[in-house]
């Protein structure tokens, strides 16, 4: 089961929160696609929805290559492969001991291709002619097929919502509760809106197709994920391995656009 969708930034933060009511002890979140297409990206933003909006920084684990982050829920553990030469190097960072315990996003997972269960999601990105914009393809392997069907589901209708056209609990801020366990609340049903209101439904509406906006969708949900300095707990070995290898030349930054990863 998979299902595609060109996201702005402001989507892709919408969908690792759907993600995030999704994932569960034992699972494998596979990030796939070229350097500064979004990877990292959409993990600081998996790993915020799990963690609230009081979330710690969430840096990219390019020099310690794995960090790991207790939420109320489950503790969720990034990997980033990219400088890694083998699965063995994987197995040493303790990807296997993190899924007994908690579950795993992976950057760069074909350089371990051989520890990744069978049942898991794998979400490939990809650039497009628009700098703002990546191609968003979602895949459920095994067992996680029914829940990428589901989230395909709950993903529009939180568009339809965030356009002002109705439909199930949506919004940034209400998926992130979810996602931590905690409530959330109704998409009111639409109503015109007033001289006040329609400046902030028109940039919702504008965010959800894709368009610009004066202000982003997070703003008008109340916040986003304001994170703060802090961050995971890096492990003694993957320091260990960090140490033994050279920094990859070129290896990634923001781009011009705002992605990084």
């Amino acid at each position: 089961m998979q299902w595609t969708r060109e996201l702005d930034e402001a989507g892709t933060v919408r969908l690792a929160e759907l993600i995030a009511l999704k994932i569960r002890p034992g699972d494998v979140v596979a990030l796939v696609g070229d350097l500064g297409a979004g990877k990292t990206t959409l993990a600081r933003a998996l790993i915020g929805a799990l963690l609230g909006e009081t979330a710690p920084e969430v840096p990219s684990p390019t020099f310690a290559l794995q960090q790991t982050y207790p939420t109320s829920r489950l503790t969720v553990s990034h990997f980033d492969l990219y400088r890694l030469a083998s699965a063995d190097e994987a197995r040493e960072l303790g990807l296997e001991e993190a899924l007994e315990t908690g579950a795993a996003i992976v950057e760069w997972p074909e350089r371990a291709a051989s520890l990744l269960p069978d049942d898991r999601i794998e979400v490939v990105l990809a650039e497009t002619a628009d700098p703002d914009r990546r191609r968003v393809t979602v895949r459920g392997l095994g067992s996680a097929a029914a829940r990428v069907a589901r989230s395909n589901r709950r993903f529009r209708r939180a568009t339809r919502c965030l356009a002002g056209r109705g439909g199930g609990a949506c919004g940034a801020g209400i998926l992130a509760r979810r996602a931590r366990g905690t409530s959330g609340r109704a998409c009111p049903a639409p109503r015109r809106p007033g001289r006040a209101g329609a400046g902030a439904v028109a940039a919702a509406r504008g965010s959800a197709r894709g368009g610009s906006s004066a202000r982003t969708l997070r703003e008008y949900q109340g916040g986003g994920q304001r994170l703060r300095a802090g961050g995971g707990n890096i492990s003694r070995r993957s320091s260990a391995i960090a140490r033994g290898r050279r920094a990859a030349p070129g290896r990634r930054g923001r781009t011009a656009s705002g992605w990084s990863g």
